[in-house]
Parts: structure tokens; sequence; C-alpha cells
């Protein structure tokens, strides 16, 4: 049996046909790099500068946290020396105890909304708060701010007596996102406040058309978490 060794005319059509190939792929995987560590990376720092810059304006969206959950922000008003921020869609699903259970409906997502039966009496729902007691202000400040933002974004955030994250009040949505379906998510979400129906009270909440919710809903319903942050920026 003979032995057929490679000609250099072979080994030339080999690298003529590799070479493009391993460039196609170096091609692909820089791109893919690029695409999902560099810009990321990059808009996050460039968001950051711009707020300590004073470089943003209503209406702006900006990138902070982590991006494995929802990391773009809206901002909403500018107040002084400090800009009010919203994310752009839900970070997590809880009970307004900060639970999470794994209920599945119509909602989607393993969320669920439990309604309370209310007499009707005729009576407007008098305004009541139970924000500082609540579950979800402890996730978002004890869980939910270390993990998603570094050290630099964390000098940023302003508390105003409600936390470093919090969730916007009904008079907050009212003045900055009602009407503007621009702004609604596709699940039902918290809103910081809440009410008293009768001798229950009841926090807000926005229903997945974009609308506050007239019905009350038990706190431990699992719905969207959307939250809020005030951060400085320069004068």
């Amino acid at each position: 049996m003979g032995y057929n060794a490679s000609t250099p005319s072979d080994k030339k059509q080999k690298l003529q046909v590799m070479i493009p190939l391993l460039i196609v792929i170096a091609i692909t995987v820089l791109a893919h790099f690029i695409r999902t560590s560099f810009v990321p990376a990059f808009e996050r720092v460039s968001s950051y500068y711009k707020l300590v810059k004073g470089s943003v304006e209503v209406g702006d969206e900006l990138v902070l946290g982590k991006d494995d959950l929802n990391n773009t922000w809206q901002v909403l008003d500018i107040d002084d020396s400090e800009a009010l921020l919203i994310n752009k869609d839900y970070v997590r699903i809880l009970s307004y105890d900060g639970l999470e259970s794994h209920y599945c409906s119509h909602l989607g997502h393993g969320a669920h909304m439990a309604y309370p039966y209310i007499e009707d009496r005729g009576q407007e729902p008098e305004p009541a708060s139970q924000w500082d007691e609540s579950g979800i202000k402890v996730w978002l400040n004890d869980v939910y701010l270390p993990y998603e933002f570094n050290e630099k974004e964390q000098t940023l955030l302003c508390d105003h007596g409600y936390g470093d994250v919090f969730l916007l009040s009904l008079d907050e949505y009212r003045d900055y996102i009602e009407g503007n379906p621009d702004m609604n998510i596709d699940l039902p979400w918290w809103l910081r406040t809440s009410r008293r129906f009768n001798e229950g009270v009841f926090p807000d909440y926005v229903s997945h058309e974009g609308a506050i919710g007239k019905e009350p809903i038990y706190d431990g319903s699992d719905i969207a978490i959307r939250p809020a942050i005030r951060v400085s920026i320069a004068d």
C-alpha cells in the first residue's frame, strides 16, 4: 500500500479555507464580547459620570447597577442637586411583606393578586401608610441595594426618610407617570403608599394597564417591584 503525502498545494488550499473561517469565528467572539460585556460596562460608567457632572435631563435613560437584573432607569424629575429615577421595568415579584410565593395565574411570571371582601359603603378610602415596616423596604435596602449597586453608585443615593431605594408614592405616580403609556409595564406593581378601606389598610398599586388600583388587594399578593431612587447630581 502506497503512502500519499500532502503536497504543498494541498496545504495551501486548506489554509485558504481555514484562515477566513478562523477570522469569522474571531470576529463573532469579539462582537459577542463587545455586545455583552464592553457595551454594558461602558454604558454603566458613562451613566455614573453623567450624574456626577450633572449632564442629565428629564426623560434621559441611564444604566446603573448589574445587568443580570433590569438596570435601565429613567429620569422622572430634577430638583436642585438631585434627580428622581425609576426603573424602566420590574426587578422582582414579591408580596408587600417582601416574601415570594410561586403561585402562577393569568398575570404570568408567578404574579398573583388576592382581593379582600370589602363592603361598599360609598365612602372614600382614608389615606394610611405602612411603608416603614414593610418587607419590601427591607428587601430593597438590605438585599437588592448592596447586590445591585457598586460603591460609587451607592454614594450617589439619597435617603429622604423612606430608604435609599424605595417605591413611588401614589402622588409621585400621578405626577410623573400616570397617562404616559410608554411608562407602563406588563404586570401590576406596588406603590409605597397605602390607604385605609373601612377597618383595613391596603397598599396602593398600579394595574398592568397602567391605572391606579381602585380595589384593595392583600399585602400578601405577589406583584412587581419597580424600584425608584433619588441620586445626587452636580449643581
